[in-house]
């Protein structure tokens, strides 16, 4: 059985003054912005949720925030 992700959630962070942490609502955005311009022309959709969790969907899997589930 072949399987593709249809989802990708990812959580970006930053560094600062040598230590990691999350990144801003406000370059969370940028961010969203940047990779969905980028990924468009591949068929992919990006939302960003307001936690700073950056959804990637693809090949017409709709975008959905919050909890995901892992199907078999």
């Amino acid at each position: 059985m072949h399987r593709q992700t249809r989802e990708l959630r990812i959580t970006p962070f930053q560094t600062r003054r040598m230590r990691l942490g999350r990144a801003s609502a406000k370059d969370c955005q940028w961010l969203q912005d940047r990779l969905g311009r980028i990924s468009r022309g591949f068929g992919s959709r990006i939302a960003y949720d307001p936690d700073g969790i950056l959804t990637f969907g693809v090949d017409g899997s709709p975008v959905q925030n919050g909890p995901v589930g892992i199907s078999p």
